[in-house]
């Protein structure tokens, strides 16, 4: 088994599409990093957390928490399609970094080792022996990455790839998680209810420019052939990932294959503030300082 193991790395600042503006107040953060392999397998975790201590606030050692629970609820069902635990929740002190990290690795590369093994057994029954198949070798990424800060919120972008043979690999996982720095609530909730049908015209227009960034001029009433949608539907639905606020507006992302075909990425694009503004929840509101 080969291992590659780093912790904690001080401060890093990745941005996710339109990255958020940074106040001199930033939340200081540390690095936890570690990569394994097996024969069928390879893993890689790098996850950033909130860095706590003894004078660190309420709110940091909430966000903190709650990240490492996103960590453990992915980690913990690798490679199981019906999402079941395949080891224990980490009991010791989140706090100790290496200790944290450590049981990680080894327990997800152990569960991961363990279904591509199983995996591999099965597809040999149909195979034959001289027909020069070799299993693909599995492939499990899992990363949490600051996405951006002001002074009242933070945001963390919670994603994994993962890759069990076939033509490609898939990107999944919690998308973008906003917290109140005040309190280290976790915003979900952005928009009003009811709020779809009047957000349509918004909708299609951040689809139409994203679909002609690839060289075509696409129009919002051409996105029929560009979309994955029932026959006569014509409603397009709101993204299963939460959107999460820039400097320029909420940023918007579907998911592979939840509107458009593999081929089109993860359709992505931002509705500025002065826009989504009538859309927006009282709790956004005041988060966003409009």
């Amino acid at each position: 088994m080969n291992k590659c193991f780093a912790v904690p790395a001080m401060f890093l600042a990745l941005f996710f599409l339109d990255a958020c503006r940074f106040s001199s107040q930033k939340w200081e953060t540390e690095v936890l990093q570690a990569c394994d392999s097996t024969e069928l397998t390879n893993l890689k975790i790098k996850v950033v957390l909130p860095r706590t201590g003894h004078s660190s606030e309420p709110a940091r050692e909430k966000v903190r928490a709650i990240l490492v629970s996103v960590m453990d609820h992915s980690l913990a069902s690798v490679a199981s399609y019906e999402g079941k635990r395949l080891f224990p929740t980490y009991d010791g002190d989140t706090e100790d970094t290496q200790a944290l990290l450590e049981y990680y690795r080894r327990e997800t590369s152990s569960a991961f080792g363990r279904e591509a093994a199983s995996a591999c057994e099965e597809m040999k029954t149909y195979m034959e022996e001289d027909s020069g198949w070799t299993f693909p070798a599995w492939e499990y990424d899992f990363s949490i990455q600051k996405a951006g800060e002001s002074q009242r919120y933070i945001v963390f972008d919670a994603t994994e790839y993962s890759y069990r043979g076939g033509a490609h690999g898939g990107v999944g996982g919690e998308g973008s998680l906003t917290f109140d720095k005040k309190d280290g609530t976790l915003v979900r909730d952005w928009l009003l209810p009811d709020c779809l049908g009047p957000m349509q015209p918004l909708l299609r227009k951040g689809l139409a420019e994203y679909f002609s960034e690839g060289g075509d001029s696409v129009s919002p009433d051409d996105l029929t052939s560009y979309l994955l949608l029932e026959p006569g539907e014509q409603t397009l639905p709101l993204p299963a990932w939460s959107p999460f606020p820039s400097d320029k507006g909420l940023v918007f992302t579907y998911q592979q294959y939840e509107i458009a075909a593999y081929a089109a990425g993860m359709p992505n694009f931002t509705i500025p503030y002065d826009a989504i503004r009538p859309f927006l929840t009282p709790k956004a509101l005041e988060l966003l300082r409009l």
